[in-house]
């Protein structure tokens, strides 16, 4: 303490012997006087001058004699090292010398001020000048930096500017790539006309930042004498009824110097669709062909596509197989195949400086090209001076053949007749599409739709002028439906005492292997078919006309290759203790509503067979298991079997047993009714459940009576039509 108080009193008398005024202010001091010397001072003064020293010592830490305000720095990135200046401005607020910092971690190489030359103070990797004030000052540095290149980046790191505010520009030659800022934000991005990227940066102040981009932009390709250019070319002609079209797609690799321009050499004939490419800058037409102008001349490589095209008439016989070539290539190598898009077969071809090869040794760029299957393909290899390839073909054209897009094996339609006339109809269908977008349907006279599905997604119809038409493609993933499902109402005249009744099913514009038709009349009503496209399912079934093999999901009569057998057998996986059960009737088909039991000790469980002719008991216990199937029509069926709680399958065939049938003599010719009068199948009660309450006109629901079956093979574009003579109990 009593040293920083003799310091302080010895600058407070130096400040205040240095404040009175000289004599002669003319003069110096003489030697004598200038010399320091001892003073004996009484304690009342000397305690003063000490409050003077504090009260300057306090004052010291007051506003700041000068600031830098701005900083703008200004980079050019050029291979690995960076060169800029740092232009700082500021105030210097109080007169006399003041010290102003001004960057830090940096390498000043030069100064330059802009009134007169400014001292600068280097302390680490700081920088400050020594300005006079008061007034503005604007100080300019020169400095310069490495730029680092780690794990494939360049990176390169600004001074940290002391100052308010800072931005900077930094030019970096060619496009940088994945371009990053710590430190600062990009304002702009801009092209020079050098062919360098300038960005825009505004700065973090007292903050060092670091840009980085990806390093194959840092080293530019130093153009070392011509250019040698090495060309890949893929050509692909297409032969249309019209016009025969050439896609080339053209690869210049340099290996040496810079190629700022290239120009095409084009076949007579031939008219330019287009040229274009990521480093196309410009496309001008010379005697040559086209010499197109490259934005990045520095590039090692440029990929440009040239497609031209020229009138053919379809009848023609004979097309020249041509492509482009560059003239700046010291070697040129390329594919060259031909598609056509329609039946076309090439029936003999010439080829002149090319080699035919087999299509499947064209290079990614043909086949990225081609649209269609190729017909013909070659290989060349044109040195500098020489002509390119051409292939003569001799074609021959086949006019297109109508296909049938989309085909249904098979159609299971189900109609609900009611006493007042009024008929619910639902037609499934099972397709076969090759991405036919809809089916045009033509409904009887006096119906309306009711509900579409495809498989088992809503759908919606479509109206034209033409018609109605049903969507074969699932709209938000457009892949072929593979089953189609539609249900309509159709109004008609009440059932009378006895008449005939003639129903259609809609007409559909694609081929329909066989149609299986189930109609269902209303109770107390007797009813036999007299006529229509549609027969008996007895009579489709009958040995003379043995019926075709159909797929398992149809609902007719279809006779099995071979009988079923009652048989159990294991099913991996399954839960332990598990039994499902599958009943069907002699000639295979699924048996819907019967009643099973399952027994085994003093386990006992009773099911009803589902809409496929199963059920399933869990949990059974090992033993001696006994299984009974009872159903009205049909004998019962039995099934005894050792069980180890390992899960199985039985699948037991039931026997027709007597078939009620009844005569009823009259005066007209007598009627047979061979209708089976029993509960309603599963596939009915869902069609009544699926359009109970939601149809869009007041209808009572049919119930499901007699079943008559019919069948209509081969549908193609026609309505299947049936006559019934029906009389009232």
């Amino acid at each position: 303490m009593i040293l920083r108080r003799s310091l302080i009193v010895a600058a407070t008398l130096v400040a205040a012997f240095a404040a009175v005024p000289s004599p002669s202010s003319a003069q110096p001091l003489a030697p004598d006087l200038a010399r320091p010397r001892s003073v004996t001072l009484a304690l009342t003064e000397y305690n003063r001058l000490l409050d003077l020293a504090d009260r300057a010592s306090a004052g010291a830490s007051g506003a700041p004699v000068a600031s830098g305000s701005a900083a703008a720095i200004d980079v050019r990135v050029e291979g690995a090292a960076a060169r800029g200046t740092i232009t700082v401005t500021g105030t210097a607020v109080r007169p006399g010398v003041s010290r102003v910092p001004l960057v830090t971690a940096t390498t000043v190489v030069d100064t330059v001020a802009t009134s007169a030359s400014v001292p600068l103070v280097a302390d680490g990797d700081a920088v400050a000048a020594v300005v006079a004030g008061p007034g503005a000052f604007s100080i300019a540095l020169g400095w310069n930096a490495d730029v680092r290149v780690d794990a494939g980046r360049a990176t390169l790191t600004l001074p940290a500017a002391r100052t308010a505010t800072a931005r900077a520009t930094v030019e970096v030659p060619g496009e940088p790539g994945d371009l990053r800022v710590k430190g600062g934000t990009v304002t702009a991005r801009r092209r020079t006309a050098a062919g360098a990227t300038a960005l825009d940066l505004t700065l973090v102040p007292s903050t060092a930042a670091d840009v980085s981009w990806i390093a194959r932009d840092v080293t530019p390709v130093v153009p070392m004498g011509p250019a040698r250019v090495v060309s890949d070319i893929g050509t692909v002609v297409t032969v249309t009824d019209t016009d025969v079209r050439v896609s080339a797609l053209v690869t210049l690799d340099v290996s040496r110097g810079r190629l700022a321009q290239c120009t095409l050499t084009l076949p007579a004939g031939y008219r330019v669709a287009g040229v274009h490419g990521t480093t196309v800058e410009r496309v001008d037409p010379t005697p040559e062909g086209l010499r197109v102008t490259l934005l990045t001349p520095d590039a090692p490589r440029h990929v440009l596509l040239a497609e031209l095209e020229r009138p053919w008439p379809g009848g023609a016989t004979a097309v020249e197989a041509v492509t482009v070539g560059v003239v700046e290539s010291q070697r040129e190598r390329g594919d060259l195949a031909v598609e056509s898009s329609g039946t076309t077969v090439v029936t003999e071809s010439t080829a002149l400086r090319a080699d035919r090869v087999d299509v499947q040794e064209m290079g990614p760029a043909v086949r990225a090209l081609a649209r269609w299957p190729l017909l013909a393909a070659y290989r060349y290899q044109r040195p500098v001076g020489a002509d390119g390839p051409r292939v003569a073909l001799g074609v021959a054209r086949f006019a297109d053949a109508e296909i049938v897009p989309a085909i249904a094996g098979g159609a299971t339609a189900t109609t609900l007749l009611t006493t007042d006339g009024r008929a619910l109809t639902e037609v499934q269908l099972h397709l076969d599409n090759e991405r036919q977008p809809f089916m045009k349907v033509g409904l009887p006279a006096g119906s309306r739709i009711v509900s579409v599905s495809l498989d088992g997604e809503p759908a919606k119809p479509v109206s034209g002028a033409d018609g109605l038409r049903l969507p074969l493609l699932h709209a938000e993933r457009g892949v072929p439906a593979r089953e189609l499902t539609y249900v309509y109402v159709h109004d008609g005249a009440p059932f009378a005492r006895k008449g005939d009744r003639t129903m259609h099913l809609p007409s559909m514009d694609l081929p329909i292997g066989v149609v299986h038709w189930e109609v269902f009349v209303p109770d107390g009503i007797r009813a036999r078919r007299v006529d229509g496209s549609a027969v008996d399912a007895e009579r489709f079934d009958d040995a003379r006309r043995p019926a075709p093999v159909m797929p398992s999901w149809t609902r007719g009569f279809v006779t099995p290759a071979t009988v079923p057998r009652t048989r159990v057998a294991s099913v991996p996986g399954a839960p332990s203790g598990q039994v499902r059960l599958r009943v069907t009737d002699a000639l295979g088909e699924v048996i819907p509503g019967a009643t099973v039991t399952v027994r085994n000790g003093s386990y006992a469980a009773e099911m009803v067979t589902n809409e496929r002719g199963e059920a399933t008991a869990n949990s059974v216990p090992p033993g001696r298991v006994s299984m009974d199937v009872h159903l009205a029509g049909f004998t019962t069926g039995a099934v005894h079997f050792d069980f180890d709680r390992q899960a199985v399958a039985v699948e037991i065939p039931l026997q027709v047993g007597s078939m009620a049938e009844t005569l009823t003599v009259t005066g007209e010719a007598p009627v047979i009714d061979t209708s089976r009068a029993s509960a309603p199948p599963d596939h009915v009660l869902e069609l009544q459940q699926r359009v109970a309450g939601v149809l869009p006109i007041q209808i009572d629901v049919p119930r499901a009576g007699r079943s008559l079956q019919f069948v209509t093979p081969l549908v193609v574009d026609a309505a299947p039509s049936l006559t019934l003579r029906y009389r009232r109990r």
